[in-house]
């Protein structure tokens, strides 16, 4: 890590090391994803050059009654690697440059997260001197189906440079990656899957400036493009390439649709979108930290870099628009981000997932929407799909209860994914789930007081009637949980961290009022013994992903310098440990998730989800200054705080609690208050 902008990698790696660069790298938009393999690579054990599409994916098919389905958890592998869009393949003096690690002789590669790009600069010995080769990748923010790059060669001797330009398929094309065959023709690559859905690849490369030929190959696996240039001594060739890809998902035509737009693409409209876009992004998502860990800035950068490319709001795509949404945004860490930052990309996910998801799935998109409709205060995605989902969780969940002898309602005989129970365990009342429908039926009692919404039509609709609501009565009164005679929360389920998840999601004050409100008793003391009780657990205590619950309550029990401590080590084996994998899963996007919330809204004791906003910072003793932007109902709000001051400036008008006291903000003006330690 060379600055706080950047991460740089000097070393030529092999295997899953190489991986892990060429995905903490990764160049993306939402709907593409583009893996920073060097453009000369092949897929090999050291370099996998993948693109993938939003929703895409390898799936294994069976035949049901005739009709091709999918199974989420039978049968989904994973995103599909589309044909390498990026090959160069460079002949000099007729002879192929050999880039493999006992030829090169230096290497930099990095990402840029400040402009959104990736370069690689690889030097090579051959037999008349040295070669370099350096490359750019841009990927175009706005115009999401485009992304290209732009490179130069040099030698240190002259001769004759054949370049030579594909989109290669001789890897993918195959029935266990999805796509069954490919369709070579003028600058265009036509796809068609197992499903019938076609992708096409367009592409076109120029070197010095003009346009270099396709070469017909006669074969549906490769399309190539080729130009013979004479090169002088530490003479640089300009080359760039530009793609533009399409699917029959979007489309009616993909393939006119991709040769038409890259026709007129030009790296430089890539180059300006791109620049364009991150400028916007740093503008108002930038999180500034001064700290004495001299890789903590570049980390958080690292972490805001991914998620924005993750994921973006774009009003002129469908909501179909992340590559990992699926899976990432159910989790409540990510969807916060989010909702705080790009409210209107956490509404395009929340509309994609409700509409993609049972309720049977899991209760926490519930409180995905709660959170959404609390920080933006926008109660028009409930009338139209919100209230609805919210009501058939409830029902679903409420109708897997029953009351036994004990007088408590049980949760029972459930798994942790109802829509496939044969890849799931059974288990009864597991404290988070069973506290989190509490926490449900509770926002489900107080939808009648809210008259903009449509509530009886809808209850109606989804056969909510009175019964049903006053079973929930019932049950949010007398739904059991499993306490120990200490106040242990204990674990009971697939969870292995149960309770801790909710102390996270809904806070230490608002779970005591849940579980009082089931009739149970906690000392004052609960959170320190559910702490050591949690900790002391074995399966815990290996677990990177939940050791950021540790840090929030350690920041929650003033202990600072041990939330720190937690937090730092999973800031830094998230980065180490993806080095050491072959590509960046979804538990990857989830740590990002909480990395980012740890920040801004427990270390900086930013709360936005009360209705109001409520700031008590406790920011380590190490951290000398923390700075970023929060959205909270349509108000933009810059918080800063350094060692002895909190510094807010509102863009309207607006009330909030500081340390619990009541403060008033006008807009545009500094309004500064001391920190308590």
């Amino acid at each position: 890590m060379t600055s706080g902008w950047m991460i740089d990698f000097n070393k030529v790696e092999i295997g899953k090391i190489s991986y892990g660069q060429e995905s903490l790298m990764t160049l993306g938009n939402g709907y593409l994803a583009w893996r920073a393999a060097p453009v000369w690579s092949r897929c090999s054990e050291s370099h996998w050059p993948g693109l993938c599409i939003a929703g895409f994916f390898d799936h294994k098919r069976k035949k049901v009654t005739g009709e091709l389905t999918l199974d989420d958890h039978e049968v989904c592998d994973g995103l599909i690697s589309l044909p390498n869009p990026q090959l160069i393949r460079l002949l000099v003096n007729g002879k192929e440059v050999d880039f493999s690690d006992r030829n090169v002789v230096d290497r930099r590669s990095y990402v840029d997260f400040q402009h959104g790009t990736q370069f690689d600069k690889y030097t090579v010995r051959v037999e008349e001197g040295y070669i370099s080769l350096t490359t750019t990748k841009y990927v175009d923010p706005i115009k999401y189906h485009s992304f290209g790059f732009e490179g130069t060669f040099a030698a240190t001797f002259e001769g004759d440079l054949i370049l030579e330009s594909y989109i290669d398929a001789s890897m993918n094309i195959s029935e266990n990656d999805g796509i069954t065959s490919g369709k070579v023709s003028d600058h265009l690559f036509l796809l068609k899957m197992a499903n019938n859905l076609e992708i096409a690849l367009a592409a076109k490369t120029a070197v010095n400036g003009q346009l270099i030929e396709q070469i017909e190959l006669n074969q549906d696996k490769q399309l190539l493009e080729s130009v013979k240039q004479h090169f002088r001594v530490n003479e640089s060739i300009i080359f760039d390439k530009v793609i533009n890809l399409a699917t029959s998902d979007e489309v009616g035509n993909p393939g006119k649709f991709a040769r038409d737009s890259v026709e007129s693409l030009s790296l430089v409209d890539i180059k300006a979108n791109s620049k364009k876009y991150w400028a916007e992004v740093w503008g108002e998502a930038d999180i500034e930290i001064k700290s004495e860990d001299p890789d903590i800035q570049c980390l958080t950068r690292m972490n805001i870099f991914h998620l924005w490319q993750a994921a973006q709001f774009n009003e002129k795509s469908h909501n179909d628009i992340s590559v990992r949404f699926a899976s990432l945004t159910d989790k409540s860490s990510v969807f916060s981000y989010y909702v705080a930052n790009s409210p209107n990309t956490a509404r395009d996910l929340l509309v994609c997932l409700i509409k993609r998801n049972d309720p049977r799935n899991e209760i926490t998109l519930v409180y995905n929407l709660w959170i959404y409709q609390q920080i933006t205060g926008d109660s028009s995605l409930m009338n139209e799909i919100g209230l609805e989902f919210l009501l058939e969780t409830a029902k679903f969940w409420l109708n897997k209860t029953h009351l036994e002898g004990d007088k408590h309602y049980h949760l029972s005989n459930s798994t942790l994914n109802e829509l496939h129970p044969k890849n799931s365990v059974l288990w009864s009342d597991n404290s988070y789930t069973n506290l989190m429908l509490t926490w449900l039926l509770n926002w489900v009692f107080i939808l009648p007081n809210q008259n903009e919404l449509n509530l009886l039509e809808i209850a109606k609709k989804v056969g909510f009637d009175n019964d049903l609501f006053n079973k929930a009565r019932a049950v949010s009164k007398s739904l059991f949980l499993g306490i120990s005679a200490k106040g242990e929360i204990l674990l009971n389920g697939y969870n292995s961290v149960d309770c801790l998840t909710n102390i996270y999601n809904l806070g230490t004050g608002q779970l005591k009022k849940l579980i009082e409100q089931l009739g149970y008793y906690l000392p004052e003391n609960w959170l320190q013994i559910n702490y050591g009780y949690y900790l002391s657990q074995k399966i815990f205590r290996s677990n990177t992903l939940l050791s950021i619950l540790l840090a929030s309550i350690n920041v929650t029990l003033g202990d600072s310098k041990t939330a720190l401590d937690y937090f730092n080590e999973v800031i830094g084996l998230d980065n180490n440990d993806l080095l050491k994998k072959t590509v960046a899963g979804d538990t990857y996007f989830v740590i990002i998730g909480q990395v980012l919330e740890m920040i801004q809204n427990k270390f900086s004791g930013v709360n936005l989800c009360e209705g109001e906003i409520l700031i008590s910072p406790k920011l380590p003793d190490s951290w000398h200054k923390l700075a970023f932007v929060q959205k909270f109902q349509g108000v933009n709000l810059a918080i800063e705080i350094s060692d002895q001051l909190l510094y807010l400036v509102a863009d309207q008008d607006i009330s909030l609690k500081v340390y619990g006291k009541e403060a008033k903000l006008r807009s545009g003006l500094l309004s500064t208050f001391a920190l308590q330690k």
